[in-house]
Formats: C-alpha cells, structure tokens, sequence
C-alpha cells in the first residue's frame, strides 16, 4: 500500500472549515449588530414621531381650552345682558303700570277725596289721603278693585285724620 499523507490536506481541509466557521460567525455577529442599529434607528424615528404628535395634541388642547374659555366668557355675558334685558323688561312692565294708575287715578278719585302721598314701592303703591266720608274712600277701593291689571287692593287703615290704602300689582 502507498503511503499517503493525508495530513497536509487534514490540515488545511480543517483550517478552512475553521476560517469558514469564523467568517459565519463573524458575518452573524455584524448582521446581528446592524439589525439592532436599524431596530434602534425605526424605534427613534418612531418616538420622534410620537413626540411631535403629542406636542400636535398638546398644542391643540391648548387652542381648545383658550376656545373653551373664550365661549365661557361669552356665555357668562350673554347671561348678564339677557338678566339686564329681564330686569330691564321688569322695569318697564312697572313704569307702564305706574303710568296706568297714574292716568287712571284722576278719573276714578271721588270729588270729596284728596290725596296727600303717594308711595311707590317694587310692585305696590300706598295711597295716602283725606276724604269727607267712608263711602268716598269706599267708591274708591271698588273702582280700584274692577282694575283688571291690579291683584289686589287693600285697605290699611281709615279714621277722623285720613286713610291708608295700599294697591299691588299683578305679576307678569
């Protein structure tokens, strides 16, 4: 039998196994290293992405609250020029309704009744006055009382030194 050296051939047959084996590995480890670099990058520009739509969000928010307290302004003034509108109404219902019983006194006051005062409150008025008799005083409270814008006519006090009659609006 020949003697064949198989061991040069071995040798270089395992070296290149070998340098094949660290290449792979070598070659692993890069790709392995340039994955987690890409992953880091994509996880970056992502949180880059996140944040900018946040501060989007943040700022929009902003703009919604200063909206929302710009209209809770609003509302607060429609509210008061809607009171003022309502008293304002409440006042001129009791001015018309002075200037009708002002209007209307004359005409239904007996001849032998005099009044002295007249005092004006939010919704009634006191009529204060001398007469020559009851029946005077009387005729008057009746003429009063058939006011259909009137609630309520009230005599408060009659004696030798006048009367007292207080006169009450209706609600409106």
């Amino acid at each position: 039998m020949n003697k064949l050296n198989l061991l040069p051939w071995r040798k270089y047959y395992q070296q290149r196994q070998q340098k094949i084996f660290f290449f792979s590995i070598a070659s692993s480890i890069l790709i392995a290293v340039i994955m987690i670099a890409l992953i880091n990058a994509v996880a970056k520009f992502q949180i880059n992405q996140c944040a900018k739509q946040n501060k989007g969000i943040s700022n929009k928010i902003v703009e919604i609250n200063a909206e929302i307290k710009k209209n809770d302004l609003q509302q607060a003034q429609a509210r008061k020029i809607l009171k003022e509108e309502a008293d304002m109404k409440d006042i001129s219902q009791q001015q018309q309704w002075l200037v009708d019983l002002f209007n209307t006194l004359p005409q239904i006051i007996p001849t032998n009744l005099y009044l002295k005062t007249i005092n004006l409150d939010a919704n009634k008025v006191i009529l204060i006055g001398v007469a020559s008799s009851h029946a005077d005083v009387t005729l008057l409270i009746d003429r009063l009382e058939k006011l259909t814008w009137l609630e309520a006519v009230k005599l408060i006090s009659i004696d030798e030194a006048g009367f007292k009659i207080e006169v009450v609006m209706k609600k409106m």
